[in-house]
């Protein structure tokens, strides 16, 4: 899977044995994210609806920071990932309050879902 590079946002994908690992770096403050993040996000799911026997890791450990028009497509991913019921993990760093404030929300939201869990690392 390609990785993707907006501005200050990069998101790596790692192919390893048992999952496909996400991770975000930088910094997402653009404008209309969700004009690249959506389908990018899009291709991701797809890609990995295909690999049934790996799980996904989306790992925001490493983002410095992100506007709240960045929670939406992330929001959408979430929702698209349970709908096509891939297992997946959204791990955050509890110990950033931005990141708590944002991710303990989805935490909220994701919390009867099947397929994918939020978690602080």
């Amino acid at each position: 899977m390609k990785e993707l590079l907006c501005g200050k946002l990069n998101i790596i994908v790692e192919d390893d044995p048992n999952s496909i690992i996400m991770t975000w770096l930088g910094e997402s403050r653009e404008i209309n994210p969700s004009s690249f993040l959506d389908p990018y996000l899009t291709d991701v799911a797809n890609q990995v609806k295909g690999k049934s026997n790996k799980s996904l890791v989306v790992d925001f450990t490493k983002l410095h920071t992100m506007n709240s028009s960045t929670v939406k497509p992330i929001l959408l991913f979430i929702r698209m990932l349970e709908e096509k019921g891939i297992k997946a993990e959204i791990v955050y760093d509890d110990k950033l309050s931005w990141q708590r404030a944002s991710f303990l929300a989805l935490a909220a939201i994701t919390r009867f879902y099947k397929f994918v869990k939020v978690k602080s690392k």
